[in-house]
Order: structure tokens, then sequence, then C-alpha cells
């Protein structure tokens, strides 16, 4: 069933937005761990160990980024968009394509300067997306929204079946 999908690869420039967030992460926690440890044991020497966990913790996480974009990927089916990922947690979701209410296609600063957009789709009775897929080109994720949205047109026209 599952294993039998065409599945679909994220845009492999999304690494760079990973990279990017993650490095910038990273460096805004640095300073105030450094200097935290120092304050709490006035050592440089623990401070030193703080700045080098936090470093190892970074150089892991940038190690881990291509494991996330080959775990990554989505298909859509005639009833439903499958979405997979997770390196340690892996998850496959189903979104009924019944249940879509609307499809948001928005990209920050960096997806824009690397020319990629992401996908967020919305349920009925969820509060937030239920399912973000990030990293696509504009035109792929513009069809994607496009075949996601006909099907809730064409479930909007149909008469309720009588009973």
């Amino acid at each position: 069933m599952i294993d039998e999908v065409r599945w679909e690869r994220l845009h492999p420039g999304v690494r760079k937005v990973w990279l990017f967030s993650t490095v910038v992460s990273y460096l805004v926690f640095l300073l105030p761990a450094t200097l935290s440890t120092y304050v709490l044991t006035r050592s440089w020497v623990w401070s030193g160990v703080a700045c080098a966990g936090v470093v190892g913790l970074a150089i892991l996480s940038v190690a881990l980024i291509q494991r996330q974009y080959e775990f990554w990927s989505y298909a859509l089916r005639a009833d439903d968009l499958l979405v997979r990922k997770g390196i340690f947690w892996r998850s496959v979701l189903s979104i009924p394509r019944l249940r879509i209410q609307h499809v948001d296609v928005h990209s920050g600063p960096i997806d824009r300067s690397l020319g990629l957009v992401q996908l967020s789709v919305y349920t009925a009775g969820a509060p937030a997306a239920v399912a973000t897929i990030p990293g696509l080109a504009p035109h792929e994720a513009e069809s994607l929204r496009t075949a996601l949205l006909a099907t809730a047109t064409q479930a909007a026209a149909e008469p309720p079946p009588h009973v």
C-alpha cells in the first residue's frame, strides 16, 4: 500500500535553509550558555566546557540535516495526501483530501532567497495546520495546492447522498 506510492522529494535547497536556521539557533544559544555558566561557576573553564558542548550539539545537528532531507517526502493519492518524515521517530501522516479546508503557500526570507516555498494544509476541526511541507519549488507547491483544492471544490459541488 504505502510502499507502492510514488514519493516526491523536497527540493535539495531546503538543506541550506535548515543549515542556516540551525547555525543561527546555536549562535543565539551559545553566548547566553557561556555567560550563564560563567556567572554560576565563576570559572572560564566550565564556561569553555559549556561552549564546547553547545558547539558539539551544533555539529551533530548539522550532520543530521542530510538524514532529515533523505526521510522527508510526500505523496498525493486519489483520496489523501501522505507526508513522511522523521530521523529517529518516523511518521507517515495521511490527510484525507475531503477534510482539507484550505492550503497556504508561504515563504520566509531564507526560503525566498533560495527560490523555495512551504505548503501548509489545514483541515476541518484542526486549530492549526495539520501538515507543512517545506522546501518546494513555487510551481510545484502551486500545482499541489490546486490539486488539493480541486477535490474540496468537487466535494462541495456534489449533492449530499440521500439516506
